[in-house]
């Protein structure tokens, strides 16, 4: 490498080097002006403020979610009860419910007997 071409290296890089001053010292009052804004720390607040309402409004969704699935579930396993035959009165006698033609029921034993 030649004097010349180091001599250019050189300037690049103090050149780059005066740049990045340049830059790290703009970031920074961007950054103190954006700390004092009063607006915006409140804004941030708000916005913190208005994440934990959603949170919490997701987590009451979830739990309504649970215990609506929860409902139907038991639903279906009353309903699959009650159709299925399996639920019976308790006042009633067991065995076969006739109807007379007198249209009075008469109930039978449970024996087979008609």
């Amino acid at each position: 490498m030649s004097a010349t071409q180091i001599a250019a290296a050189l300037f690049q890089l103090q050149q780059l080097d005066l740049e990045l001053e340049r830059v790290t010292a703009e970031q920074q009052a961007i950054v103190h002006s954006l700390s004092g804004d009063s607006t915006l720390q409140k804004l941030r607040a708000e916005h913190t403020t208005v994440q934990q309402q959603l949170h919490a409004g997701q987590q009451a969704q979830k739990e309504a979610e649970w215990a609506l699935e929860d409902v139907n579930r038991r639903l279906a396993m009353q309903e699959q009860r009650l159709y299925s035959g399996t639920v019976t009165n308790p006042k009633e006698p067991p065995g076969r419910v006739n109807v007379g033609n007198d249209g009075v029921y008469r109930f039978n034993a449970g024996d087979g007997a008609a």
